[in-house]
């Protein structure tokens, strides 16, 4: 039986209250030398967004312009291209979004475990 003054128990505390604050020199070096890297992991995440929705603009481009293009490659004497077929690959440009929007996610994430020193 707990005791009546006791905390209830909780996962995220440690059970010997030995908690590092930030003031500590071992965790101001190790926060020094994440720091930058942490940083330009959030930015790669960050830039990675805009290109998962180019990857989206461009599989849209290829389902709204299927029948203009077979059009264009028949004046241009350009072997056809089957409208099916480039909304098929249309449908590869959006799991490639979604993938990469993934990516930046997980990333970002990252990047900001990384900042807070927390595996």
């Amino acid at each position: 039986m707990p005791y009546e003054d006791e905390p209830p128990y909780d996962d995220f505390r440690r059970d010997d209250d030995l908690r590092q604050d930030e003031s500590d020199p071992a965790i101001k070096a190790a926060l020094d030398k994440v720091r930058m890297p942490a940083i330009l992991l959030i930015i790669v995440g960050v830039l990675n967004i805009p290109g998962a929705f180019l990857w989206a603009l461009t599989g849209a481009n290829a389902i709204w312009n299927a029948d203009a293009n077979a059009q264009m490659s028949k004046e241009m004497n350009l072997p056809a291209v089957d409208p099916g077929a480039a909304k098929a690959g249309a449908m590869f440009y959006f799991v490639l979004c979604v993938f990469s929007l993934l990516a930046a996610a997980i990333t970002i994430f990252g990047g900001m475990r990384m900042l807070k020193l927390r595996s």
